[in-house]
């Protein structure tokens, strides 16, 4: 059956000889396929469709779901009521209910460690993939997280961009003499910022504090660049780094803000500037590490991916659609949808010119994962989002947050 498979990935003349030659089961195969109601849903979507027209057998059906917790209770509820789909869109690691490493753990997902594709497997996301031997997730794209900025309006408030802090914060005392904000936050989601900090105080000199963590080594709370963290989190807030009332904003007006121009910029993933861009398709937005001096790294992560379930009755048909996604045409076909970076243009150091910044990092290997992906434990990146807002408005101290932080993690051993 996998020969056959492999077979569906040819295509013409080639597919048409090949087909007499495939078992009827092969020809009549309906994969279905769940996915999140964004780009990327609509990238799989069209690229299921592609795959279904060039294998003239296998068809798919496509259902998706709104994007965020709602997603993942979807895919939670059809698995735990026995009618889970063929493919799931999944997120490398853990942190969230559609987090590939609990469904695998749990018995959900199908080991692809036999794909081809395998021998290219990126080395920065194993950790987040792979549970021993076994590979539970094809990744999708290399998605980059770090200071989104207004290229052009920061020209015109006379700001560069800042190589370190002390750049940064003397950027938000001229922005803000001039009556905008330097950069624009949600207090009910900041933990992008906060781990994209993290990943230059911590992790840039400790790339295991996850494992670490795990193995009981290192804290929240003796980790110094933890509490440094939440301070020039605080610090960003104490300095009006931030639009007036963050504190009680949400995603979506963190969007509005940087659409209309109320702030330069924003610390999240580049989806976030494709969803900016199309609220105000006149910006000119670029995407750059956070400025940490001699510490600085590049925030990247290959966070879509796509499972098997375990129990999918057509697990060699699905496995075929995943041997054929993974190749680089069906990959930069998939970030030209869905934003985001092809594995092989990374491994070829070709980067959009969106993240031009970035790139340098990448080619050098200075590359950090987004930390909670290695987090067991939901609550964990519950409460360091809570936290960080907490301490902003005097509800906790930094280290009564780490202190939480350390028992959220704790409570799952």
């Amino acid at each position: 059956m996998r020969a056959d498979s492999l077979a569906l990935r040819l295509s013409g003349a080639a597919l048409l000889i090949a087909s007499t030659a495939l078992p009827a089961l092969a020809q009549d195969v309906t994969l279905r396929l769940v996915a999140p109601a964004s780009a990327v849903g609509d990238a799989l979507e069209q690229l299921a469709q592609t795959y279904a027209a060039e294998t003239g057998g296998v068809t798919f059906t496509v259902q998706k779901f709104p994007s965020g917790d709602s997603y993942g209770q979807a895919v939670v509820t059809q698995i735990q009521s026995g009618a889970a789909p063929d493919l799931i869109y999944t997120n490398a690691g853990y942190g969230r209910l559609e987090s590939l490493m609990p469904l695998a753990q749990a018995g959900h997902l199908a080991d692809l460690s036999a794909g081809a594709w395998v021998a290219d497997f990126p080395e920065s996301a194993r950790d987040v993939y792979y549970d021993g031997e076994a590979l539970y997730g094809l990744p999708l794209s290399l998605t980059s997280v770090g200071l989104i900025h207004n290229t052009a309006m920061m020209e015109r408030l006379g700001i560069a961009y800042p190589e370190t802090e002390e750049d940064f914060f003397a950027a938000c005392a001229t922005a803000a003499g001039q009556g905008v904000s330097f950069s624009s936050a949600s207090g009910a989601f900041p933990y992008y910022i906060v781990e994209t900090i993290a990943a230059a105080k911590v992790y840039a000199e400790t790339p295991d504090w996850n494992a670490r963590r795990r193995a009981g080594e290192v804290s929240f709370a003796t980790t110094p660049g933890w509490a440094e963290t939440f301070a020039t989190f605080a610090r960003m807030a104490e300095e009006g780094c931030f639009q007036r009332g963050f504190e009680a904003a949400s995603v979506p007006d963190l969007f509005a803000a940087m659409a209309g121009e109320q702030g330069a910029t924003n610390v999240g993933p580049v989806t976030l500037a494709g969803a900016v861009l199309r609220m105000n398709p006149t910006l000119s937005l670029a995407v750059g590490p956070w400025p940490s001096g001699e510490n600085t790294v590049a925030l990247g992560f290959y966070n879509d991916a796509l499972s098997v379930a375990a129990g999918s009755p057509n697990l060699d048909a699905a496995l075929g659609f995943i041997d054929w996604l993974a190749e680089p045409e069906q990959q930069r076909a998939f970030t030209a949808i869905a934003g985001g970076t092809a594995r092989a243009d990374v491994a070829e150091g070709t980067f959009p010119a969106m993240i031009e910044r970035l790139a340098p990092y990448y080619s050098a290997g200075e590359i950090v994962g987004l930390p909670h992906t290695g987090w067991t434990r939901l609550e964990v990146l519950d409460t360091l989002s809570r936290g960080a807002t907490q301490i902003v408005t005097g509800q906790a101290t930094i280290d009564e947050v780490l202190a939480a932080l350390d028992a959220a993690w704790d409570a799952g051993e």
